[in-house]
């Protein structure tokens, strides 16, 4: 027999070890009653052997015996020596397995638990186990891994199994006219791109670089052409692949040690240069920029999404206080523009959409943002909201500063309305160790700076927000009360 496929039947372990002493025959007894807690049915001399019953006759046939699916070997020093050495029961039984394990066709069926290592630091074990797996229970600490590691050997259910098969990919049945270097960018290959590369940092610097180069391929020409609305919002989710493509790359970075900060921000701002950029000489329609802008204004919201998602708060931090470039029409001066400047309140967008489908949308950007993370998987629509209300907390805390009004809207805010919780976010932030970490994101010293940010919201002094008649309840949302109290 094999491994066990019934789940509702316990495998069945035979423990093989030496008679030593009391104290390690009492430990062997432990394991094994620990094992049979973890409903796997051991097989012990301790325990079956009966008076009058031959002991190497009793190891012989639990060892050679069909119905035992697991042996494990308890290999101490001095069970290795017998082992090698062949004395003794345990000498016996180590020429019964060896030829059971080199004979063995699934060579599963037998495994060692290592008690020791040698003065070099290996694994003690006979020489015909030396290549085979075992399990490490040499110390008390490796002892609980150990146990599981057997338990799942004993049902067949290890660690790590193999993904499954995927789909042939689509593209395979695609040809292309243009040159290898833009096949190779198409976005419909961006799925494999991580692979083929020996950094994945690099992969992902690459893809970044090749979804910037395509991204003037969002800027539309609109003017005169019938439900423009639903062009923009038709190319954005178009583009649902890259920003998934984006959010992935964001993630293997922040999490590299290479300049992540540098290379993330240098991607938002090559985006950003197209964000007010019309053709001369061509007629323009306030919308021809939406898809884009829409594009950019994900890919920075779902950066904090990942930055909180990883925990990278320090270097999100260091993205945002950078200033980005926005060239002059000439394309070789510019202006500096803050983070702030990827937000838009597509007032436009908003108006003509709800005149045309008579439908009051409060927000078409957030109805459009939650149907384009439906269909990835590396941010959910929870995780960006809780980025776009974060970036509206920062934007606050720099208002106060100016003494200016905030200049992020969070336009999917909308959906953050009809709370009365807090923010996952900010929940952990009770921790005062946690909420340190966090501060640079927000670019603040301190949890005063937020109470105070927040206080005349509190208050009533100020409002927050408001989407129709609703506003966002900046205090619960933010959990300021509680924020570093632990």
């Amino acid at each position: 027999m094999t491994d066990a496929t019934n789940e509702d039947k316990a495998p069945k372990l035979f423990i093989s070890y030496r008679w030593s002493c009391k104290e390690h025959e009492e430990w062997v007894v432990a394991l094994a009653t620990s094992l049979v807690s973890l409903s796997v049915d051991v097989k012990l001399d301790r325990w079956h052997l009966k008076e009058g019953q031959d002991a190497l006759a009793f190891m012989e046939s639990m060892v050679t015996d069909d119905n035992i699916d697991k042996v494990l070997l308890i290999c101490d020093r001095g069970y290795v020596e017998r082992a090698d050495e062949r004395e003794g029961g345990v000498g016996v039984e180590s020429q019964i397995v060896s030829a059971k394990v080199y004979n063995s066709t699934s060579q599963t069926k037998f495994a060692a638990a290592v008690l020791e290592y040698d003065a070099a630091g290996k694994p003690l074990l006979p020489v015909y186990l030396t290549n085979r797996i075992y399990f490490d229970l040499s110390t008390q600490e490796r002892f609980t891994l150990g146990l599981e590691q057997i338990v799942r050997w004993c049902y067949g259910r290890p660690f790590y199994i193999a993904p499954k098969l995927g789909k042939r990919p689509g593209f395979l049945n695609e040809t292309y006219e243009a040159s290898p270097e833009n096949a190779v960018n198409a976005s419909r290959l961006r799925a494999t791109q991580f692979a083929g590369y020996t950094s994945r940092v690099d992969a992902a610097t690459d893809l970044l670089r090749s979804i910037e180069k395509e991204s003037s391929s969002l800027l539309l020409t609109l003017i005169g052409k019938p439900d423009a609305d639903e062009l923009v919002i038709t190319r954005f989710l178009d583009s649902c692949s890259d920003l998934d493509s984006v959010y992935q790359a964001f993630a293997v970075l922040l999490n590299s040690s290479t300049n992540a900060v540098d290379i993330i921000h240098g991607f938002l701002n090559d985006i950003g240069k197209h964000w007010d950029s019309h053709p001369m000489n061509i007629q323009y329609s306030k919308l021809d920029n939406d898809a884009l802008r829409m594009f950019a204004q994900c890919c920075l919201i779902g950066l904090i999404a990942v930055g909180i998602k990883e925990r990278r708060f320090l270097e999100v931090g260091e993205i945002l206080a950078i200033p980005f470039f926005r060239p002059d029409s000439d394309n070789r001066t510019g202006k500096a523009s803050l983070w702030t400047s990827y937000c838009d309140t597509y007032y436009i967008l908003n108006n003509v959409r709800n005149t045309r489908l008579q439908n009051n949308r409060i927000s078409v950007f957030a109805d459009v943002a939650k149907d384009a993370l439906l269909r990835i998987g590396t941010v959910t629509f929870e995780q960006f909201l809780e980025a776009d209300l974060t970036l509206y907390l920062r934007s606050i805390l720099e208002a106060r500063a100016s003494q200016a009004g905030p200049a992020w809207y969070p336009m999917t805010g909308v959906f953050a309305t009809h709370t009365f919780g807090s923010l996952p976010l900010f929940v952990h932030g009770e921790s005062a160790a946690f909420w340190r970490r966090v501060e640079p994101m927000l670019g603040v010293d301190g949890v005063d700076q937020v109470r105070h940010a927040i206080e005349p919201y509190r208050s009533g002094e100020k409002n927050a927000i408001r989407f129709d008649y609703e506003y966002l309840n900046l205090p619960i949302l933010f959990n300021v009360e509680k924020l570093s109290n632990r």
